[in-house]
């Protein structure tokens, strides 16, 4: 669904594959990437037209999703093969694979586009990719079921939901220092202020 946030309505429904889950939106390609774990694909809107103008076939089943800040590149989680992808934008190839661990969920690229952190669901634990070569540099050990990620604007602050624990981890991305923060029963999804001051989290 398209919505308009002057009006608050939705301007649009526009059909994808089946069962879409993440979103990625990059302004400079005017392009709204969806995984569509069912029908182990990505649907390509335009954001100009509101229409699919193509799809990303993957072989697996993709969930989460990230593009990189320099929109160069898409980072696709694979969740039943434990992989990610990094598909090339310029021509919608998969250019690198890398296995991580268990059901990697939530995908988030610092804003420098150097580091890829994932969300390893059922491994409970942060794993911190190198963007160029596509290689693992350091896990991080969470709570419980981390799914949904987020950064703040500076990269400095990681912020990883752990759904079975009811908390947040804010890790400090130069130190690595964490800190639990309680929040709702069963949280999943988080962003951040664009002042950095404020998270927020959905609990289900």
């Amino acid at each position: 669904s398209v919505i308009d946030l002057k009006s608050v309505k939705v301007i649009k429904n526009i059909p994808v594959g089946k069962g879409p889950v993440g979103v990625a939106v990059s302004q400079n390609l005017k392009r709204a990437f969806i995984t569509n774990v069912d029908s182990q694909d990505i649907s390509v809107i335009d954001t100009d037209t509101l229409k699919v103008v193509n799809t990303i076939t993957t072989s697996g089943s993709p969930v989460g999703i990230a593009i990189a800040p320099n929109s160069k590149t898409l980072f696709v989680a694979d969740w039943y093969s434990d992989r990610i992808l990094a598909i090339d934008t310029a021509n919608y190839k998969s250019v690198k694979e890398v296995i991580v661990s268990k059901a990697p969920a939530g995908l988030v690229v610092s804003p420098d586009n150097i580091w890829l952190f994932v969300a390893a669901r059922d491994s409970n634990e942060i794993v911190a990719i190198d963007t160029d070569t596509l290689t693992i540099k350091k896990r991080i050990a969470v709570g419980k079921h981390p799914f949904g990620l987020t950064m703040n604007h500076t990269g400095e602050m990681l912020y990883a939901v752990n759904v079975y624990d009811n908390t947040v981890s804010a890790i400090n991305t130069k130190t690595w220092v964490q800190t639990a923060i309680k929040v709702g029963e069963h949280p999943y999804c988080i962003t951040v202020s664009t002042d950095n001051k404020t998270l927020f989290v959905t609990n289900t």
